[in-house]
């Protein structure tokens, strides 16, 4: 059944389709993607080959990647980043809710890991609706609750320490990288910005980076405190799952009083100041 709803559609580039690992990486792509429905997650409808291309069919996102909303928002007074900055993650932690606990019947383990969460792999669309994308990197857990990544991939600068150390993952390596994102949305800094991959990745595994309240006047200290416990260099001290990191944030959105419908607001602005610059 076809719809009038528009799509967007993912080829594997012509030049890649004589490199047998790049075939296999997309179509594992496809397969990570066929049975997610969430709405926070960009849907997979069709897939196929075109002249011998293959490639799917997904959900076309009306909106903006996080990077982009942040740098339209750049100008925002800090409280302002802030709450935009919680609303994402909160957005994104729904999807790592249901990532995390994804129970594919053909496999033993439980759970899918995205491994490679970044501002431009988290969208806004008009609504307000925090929706993940790209799954070319991600995998499926293991029996042992695990996935053992062969190859180093990923956006470096998002990477958890054991990515960088090429060990074993779980769940909380997501949350490492959220943490990382989390951090940048509120204070307008990466954590971890370095010239080159291999500084990067030092600083990254020995946690060499400023807190949020060394950067940001009035932080607030609890919110400080939870990036911090999400960006823990050891696994075994962040949040025991993306559940708790998103009780904790929850109850910090609450605190402060950040509006529901604050994203969807934000993009709103963001439309109206398009359609008047268009119309000059």
């Amino acid at each position: 059944m076809y719809s009038d709803e528009p799509v967007a559609l993912k080829f594997l580039q012509e030049l890649s389709l004589d490199d047998p690992l790049a075939v296999l990486d997309f179509r594992h792509e496809i397969q990570v993607m066929a049975g997610l429905q969430y709405t926070g997650i960009a849907q997979m409808h069709h897939s196929g080959e075109i002249g011998g291309s293959p490639f799917f069919e997904l959900d076309f996102i009306d909106g903006l990647t996080s990077a982009e909303l942040m740098r339209r928002a750049k100008n925002v007074e800090s409280p302002i980043r802030i709450a935009i900055g919680i609303r994402l993650a909160l957005g994104v932690l729904r999807s790592l809710v249901y990532l995390h606990s994804y129970r594919d019947t053909t496999r033993p383990g439980e759970g899918i890991f995205h491994l490679d969460l970044s501002p431009d792999n988290v969208m806004c669309d008009q609504q307000g609706k925090v929706v993940l994308i790209d799954f070319g990197n991600a995998a499926f857990s293991g029996i042992d609750g695990q996935t053992r990544q062969i190859e180093f991939r990923g956006t470096v600068q998002y990477m958890s320490p054991e990515q960088c150390s090429q060990k074993p993952l779980d769940g909380r390596s997501d949350l490492f990288s959220l943490g990382s994102l989390l951090y940048e949305w509120t204070t307008g800094q990466q954590a971890f910005d370095r010239e080159y991959d291999h500084l990067l990745i030092e600083d990254i595994v020995s946690a060499e980076f400023l807190s949020p309240r060394e950067i940001v006047p009035n932080y607030p200290k609890i919110l400080d405190e939870i990036v911090l416990k999400a960006m823990e260099p050891n696994p075994k001290q962040r949040f025991r799952d993306a559940k708790d990191f998103f009780f904790e944030l929850q109850s910090v959105s609450d605190d402060i009083g950040i509006p529901v419908g604050l994203l969807r607001r934000i993009m709103e602005e963001i439309r109206s100041e398009d359609e008047n610059n268009s119309s000059e």
